[in-house]
């Protein structure tokens, strides 16, 4: 099993409590990386470790072992994490949704933890 220091959570929706998530997984001694719509903003944020653009966010998922999703529900974040975002995370990830449930495809999710492509998830809010 990895140790916090090792692992890496990747946050989209890196607002009030995406940042909360992750001064907390901080302290903990992961690194943190996030999505944000505008990259550039986050040069001086000490939390961050990494920042990805919206069309990286396959990137970003491929290497991180938590997931938090704490995005509002937009046309572009409907269903944003679906059945190839999970294709492409570690099957060790584990997936916390604290934002609005329609940012995941359930359905998705669900067969994605079925056929163990990743290990877990916590839901805060259902679609």
């Amino acid at each position: 099993m990895k140790l916090a220091d090792e692992r890496v959570m990747g946050v989209v929706g890196y607002g009030e409590v995406g940042r909360e998530c992750a001064l907390l997984a901080k302290g903990l001694g992961m690194r943190i990386q996030a999505v944000r719509r505008k990259p550039e903003r986050s040069t001086t944020d000490l939390v961050l470790d990494r920042v990805f653009a919206p069309h990286e966010l396959q990137e970003m998922l491929a290497q991180i072992d938590v997931l938090v999703c704490a995005a509002p529900l937009t046309a572009d974040t409907y269903h944003m994490i679906g059945a190839t975002q999970f294709e492409v995370m570690k099957p060790t990830a584990i997936v916390i949704n604290v934002g609005r449930g329609p940012v995941i495809d359930e359905a998705a999710m669900i067969r994605a933890l079925q056929d163990k492509r990743i290990a877990g998830a916590s839901l805060d809010v259902f679609e």
